[in-house]
């Protein structure tokens, strides 16, 4: 935890290699499962994910990313 890598895999290579901790929300993100503190509705189909890290991280998913988030909440 609090460690920081650098990668030059495209992130849809990377998220293959990742186990199931890690859950691609937005075309840019892939979030640890593990530190989700909070999801909350956004609006057109986007959730706001609050991570529980320092900074209390506000990622904002991506349209096409829902049907991950919400199986994730099992909704």
């Amino acid at each position: 935890m609090g460690k920081n890598y650098l990668s030059d895999l495209p992130l849809k290579n990377l998220e293959k290699k990742l186990n199931d901790n890690f859950l691609r929300i937005h075309r840019s993100l892939l979030v640890n499962v593990k530190m989700i503190k909070e999801i909350n509705k956004h609006y057109g189909s986007k959730y706001i994910v609050k991570m529980d890290d320092v900074d209390q991280s506000r990622l904002v998913s991506g349209r096409n990313y829902c049907k991950q988030v919400k199986d994730l909440l099992e909704i």
